[in-house]
């Protein structure tokens, strides 16, 4: 089975060499590439699937945020 695509691709120029931060960061963009995945499949998509999804990654970067801002 082919690997979806990815709107994202992470790769070694986007490490900061904060294990916590690239963790984080790694985790926001396999979400977005979940995301993407999701609503680039040709099946209806509920809003409420959608809302539930947006939802998780706006909580989710408002904790990566504020964890990075305490960091610095």
């Amino acid at each position: 089975m082919n690997e979806p695509l990815k709107a994202f691709v992470w790769n070694e120029h986007f490490v900061t060499g904060l294990l916590s931060v690239d963790d984080q960061h790694h985790q926001l963009v396999d979400m977005m590439n979940d995301f993407g995945a999701l609503i680039a499949n040709d099946d209806l998509i509920e809003i409420k699937t959608i809302e539930i999804i947006c939802n998780k990654l706006t909580d989710y970067a408002d904790f990566h945020f504020k964890d990075e801002e305490a960091l610095m």
